[in-house]
């Protein structure tokens, strides 16, 4: 025998006045410095072995490091990432960012690799 499960009230959609919404400043605001914009949202793809795997790499640590993006673009807002890879092994994951770690000799990034639990 199952429960009753009661009617919810349903969602409503929030309505906001235009002026109540707060004005964009007029210069951009950069995550990585005409690269990245701060409070985008975005896809990087390509054909396959194009480098996708290593650029949004390099994107993380740059940001964490504080270390220029491609060894070019300036990190304006560095702060702590978080980086989802479905398809790559962990360890080919350690080894690239190693590698990009290695190239920049900088030690300044705090990298953790967290495993969700099995």
């Amino acid at each position: 025998m199952t429960a009753a499960i009661a009617p919810s009230e349903p969602a409503t959609l929030p309505v906001v006045q235009i002026g109540e919404i707060p004005l964009e400043p007029d210069a951009p605001r950069w995550l990585i410095r005409e690269l990245w914009s701060h409070s985008a949202v975005g896809v990087i793809g390509g054909a396959a072995k194009c480098y996708k795997s290593w650029l949004g790499l390099d994107m993380a640590v740059s940001v964490a490091s504080a270390s220029p993006c491609l060894g070019r673009y300036r990190v304006e807002s560095p702060g702590r990432v978080l980086v989802y890879l479905a398809e790559d092994a962990l360890s080919s994951v350690r080894e690239r960012v190693g590698g990009s770690l290695a190239s920049w000799r900088s030690e300044r990034c705090p990298l953790r690799r967290r495993q969700p639990p099995v």
